[in-house]
């Protein structure tokens, strides 16, 4: 769970005061105060412990993180005048009170110094291995933009283990726990998977799905050949998305079916998918979704998010209105300092009946001039 985060683009003065985050969090505000990024700066702190400092511009953060039943503050600064940057300097503290790491001219792990390590590579990666330090790197591991899970409606599955195998002799199934670690697979696998391996629990993901689009009756993940069409030869290591509707006497797949419904398809599929202590990060929730389905779809947010954190922008009034006013953090920037406010803080938006909170928040001051 991310706890705050202050960062600075030194090179081009972009700063995010610090802010703090809670379960669930929808960014609101004008366009051009800065939701989108936030989401990108949370990105781009996942792509360097993966990919290291070549990825980013001088830049200086501090992140709390709380991994593994401890809190965590990670503090960075980064040098950018050559290539591949550098970690210039580093600090890494467990419960406020034990350095792991101090990295400078030296590089100190736990108080003992270390041989010179890879300048652009970040603490977090070099140190993964480390009983200290593997519980933050696993954490920001698992934050999911969700955005860059939504794929095209059919994969080809031959890059992939499908089935149960063995390892040391001992099977090792196809669990719903084993899936939630399954974070290198695309959505349309695990959910693949999902319906042969853990039937109740796709049967539920189905009923949910149904729920929100009453015409549809029944939805099947399933290899091409076996949604008839025609008398056409189908692959069989393709795998699509399958829906029946009301009236329909013929599977609809893939191409054919609306990017919205497949949206929220894919969605509930993440959603069920996702590990505990996991970041859920969604831009703008309702792009390509209609009003009917926003609601229910914010619904079930809020109800994964007593075991999965949110990071949601939007603008909708459906989206907004659905999720408490306890959950906004209204966003402004002044130049290039981007600030982000708890709603509770707001006396205004504390008189609205909850159908008003729409309209208080965009009648705001600070949200009518938001962008200054």
């Amino acid at each position: 769970m991310i706890r705050s985060l202050a960062f600075e683009n030194t090179a081009t003065g972009w700063k995010l005061e610090e802010t703090s985050f809670g379960e669930l969090n929808l960014l609101v505000g004008p366009s051009g105060a800065g939701k989108t990024r936030i989401l990108d700066t949370l990105r781009h702190i996942r792509e360097m412990i993966a990919e290291g400092s070549h990825s980013s511009g001088s830049c200086n953060w501090s992140l709390t993180v709380e991994a593994g039943g401890n809190v965590y503050k990670w503090e960075v600064e980064i040098e950018a005048g050559f290539y591949p940057g550098r970690f210039v300097r580093e600090l890494i503290v467990r419960n406020e009170d034990e350095n792991l790491v101090d990295r400078a001219e030296i590089f100190f792990f736990k108080g003992k110094e270390l041989p010179r390590l890879q300048e652009s590579r970040s603490a977090v990666e070099l140190l993964q291995s480390e009983d200290a330090i593997g519980p933050l790197y696993q954490a920001i591991s698992r934050w999911l933009f969700l955005e860059s899970s939504i794929t095209e409606p059919s994969v080809d599955i031959r890059d992939f283990e499908l089935e149960d195998h063995y390892s040391d002799g001992e099977e090792i199934p196809w669990t719903l726990d084993r899936l939630k670690r399954e974070a290198d697979y695309p959505v349309l696998v695990k959910a693949y998977l999902l319906q042969q391996s853990c039937p109740r629990e796709f049967a539920d993901l189905r009923r949910r799905y149904c729920d929100i689009f009453p015409t549809v009756s029944d939805i099947r993940i399933g290899k091409l050949q076996e949604f008839a069409r025609g008398s056409a030869v189908r692959p069989d290591y393709i795998i699509t998305v399958g829906m029946r509707e009301a009236g329909v006497g013929r599977w609809i797949e893939g191409d054919d079916l609306s990017s919205g419904m497949l949206k929220v398809l894919y969605y509930l599929i993440e959603l069920a998918l996702t590990s505990s202590e996991s970041v859920i990060f969604i831009d703008e929730l309702e792009n390509s979704l209609g009003v009917n389905c926003l609601p229910d779809l914010s619904e079930e947010i809020l109800r994964s998010s007593a075991e999965v954190q949110f990071i949601i922008t939007s603008h909708h009034p459906q989206v907004i209105n659905s999720i408490t006013e306890k959950h906004w953090k209204l966003v402004t920037r002044q130049g290039s300092v981007v600030t982000v406010r708890d709603a509770e803080s707001i006396p205004a938006l504390q008189t609205a009946s909850p159908l008003q909170k729409f309209t208080q928040l965009i009648n705001l001051p600070e949200y009518a001039e938001g962008v200054a």
